[in-house]
């Protein structure tokens, strides 16, 4: 049986941090990376752009 989830990290957008993200859903790994980035490096506005980047920094994970 395979199990899958997502990745995601503040350097697999170029960014010093050490954040990183491992989640079943990509909705709520997003939600949680944008709460990151408000309260940790003060971006409270995403751009359209900048959340496009994101979703596809996002690496999926395969468990065997």
């Amino acid at each position: 049986m395979f199990k899958e989830y997502f990745e995601f990290g503040c350097k697999d957008l170029g960014i010093d941090c050490d954040f990183l993200i491992q989640s079943s859903s990509k909705d709520e790994l997003m939600e949680i990376a944008l709460d990151h980035f408000a309260k940790i490096h003060g971006k409270k506005e995403i751009q359209d752009g900048e959340k496009n980047e994101m979703h596809e920094a996002i690496r999926t994970i395969t468990v065997i």
